[in-house]
C-alpha cells in the first residue's frame, strides 16, 4: 500500500474550491469512499489531493444529459436513480447540477424493470375453473 505524507492532503475547504462544490458534498464524497482522507487524532478529515484532482478532471465527469443518453433513459429517470441510490453523483455549484465519473456508470445497476402482469388463474385438469 502506498504511504502518503502530510503534504499530500489538503483541507476540505480547498477541495471544495478545486471541485467547485460545497464542503458538505466533499464530506459525502469522502464518506462514500470516492476521495480518500486522513484524520489525525480525531480532528477534521483531510482529503487526498491526488483524489480531489482526479475527481476534478473535466474529461472524467459526465452531466445528467450525457448519462441519460448513454443509459438510454430520460434525464428525469437519471435523477430518480440518484434519489433512490442506484447512481452516485456529486453536486456542483449553486444550481446543484450533478456530475458523474465513468466509474460510477460502471458500478450502476439498473433497477428491475418490466410491467407487472396479473397472475393467470389456475386451471384444473378437467378444464373447469
Amino acid at each position: 500500500m502506498t504511504e502518503f505524507r502530510r503534504g499530500d492532503y489538503i483541507t476540505v475547504q480547498e477541495a471544495a474550491h478545486i471541485l467547485q462544490i460545497t464542503e458538505q458534498s466533499v464530506h459525502q464524497l469522502m464518506s462514500r469512499g470516492h476521495i480518500r482522507n486522513w484524520r489525525e487524532h480525531n480532528r477534521f478529515p483531510r482529503p487526498l489531493r491526488a483524489d480531489v484532482e482526479a475527481w476534478a478532471a473535466p474529461d472524467t465527469r459526465l452531466t445528467v444529459a450525457e448519462v441519460a443518453e448513454r443509459l438510454g433513459v430520460s434525464e428525469q429517470a437519471v435523477r430518480n436513480y440518484i434519489k433512490k441510490g442506484y447512481l452516485v453523483g456529486a453536486q456542483r455549484g449553486r444550481r446543484g447540477e450533478f456530475r458523474f465519473t465513468e466509474d460510477a456508470l460502471k458500478r450502476f445497476i439498473p433497477p428491475a424493470t418490466g410491467k407487472r402482469t396479473r397472475q393467470q388463474p389456475i386451471r384444473r385438469m378437467d378444464g373447469k375453473r
